[in-house]
């Protein structure tokens, strides 16, 4: 292996050596054993994760339809008016963004770094040194999420940034990367 003068000769050798864009790609320092390796690893793109948003959005509506219809229902047979049926409404959704909010923000925190649809699809969620988010960077993210949901330019924006990120991934310091 060459000799080199800084971190950055290094990092310009490996992404040449791997056919590595310089944009698309995080390095990523790891001691393993008082030995430093470097990693470079390239981020996710717009249609990779919207796929994994499709997987998720399958698996969730199936657990939701199986968790929270039989509520629903039971709530609907003994609503005596419709302010009754609202509030069952109304209890229903946010028991669904609570859940929702649970699933994203302990599968990202995990040792598996993503949500079923992203580890499907061998993408993870990282921090900007590319370590494991913590719970609560997760949870940030998660209600970005509905942030760039308002808009939807949060979501587009994953298209056009140099490192893919999308605006919660911005707000909360993260990165999605494949591997």
């Amino acid at each position: 292996m060459p000799r080199f003068s800084s971190r950055e000769e290094y990092f310009a050798w490996r992404r040449r050596q791997q056919g590595v864009e310089e944009e698309g790609a995080l390095a990523i320092e790891a001691s393993d054993n008082a030995e430093r390796r470097f990693v470079v690893t390239t981020y996710a793109g717009f249609w990779l994760r919207l796929g994994a948003l499709a997987i998720d959005s399958f698996a969730l509506g199936i657990g939701f339809i199986m968790l929270l219809s039989p509520l629903y229902l039971m709530g609907i047979s003994t609503a005596e008016s419709s302010n009754d049926l609202d509030h069952i409404q109304t209890i229903v959704f946010t028991l669904g963004i609570l859940l929702t909010w649970i699933y994203s923000a302990v599968m990202e925190s995990s040792t598996m770094q993503g949500t079923l649809g992203k580890r499907f699809l061998r993408v993870c969620v990282v921090d900007v040194g590319g370590r494991r988010i913590t719970f609560w960077r997760a949870t940030g993210r998660y209600w970005g999420k509905l942030l760039s949901s308002i808009f939807l330019i949060g979501f587009v924006a994953a298209a056009f940034t140099p490192k893919k990120q999308a605006l919660h991934d911005i707000l909360a310091g993260c990165h999605v990367v494949r591997g």
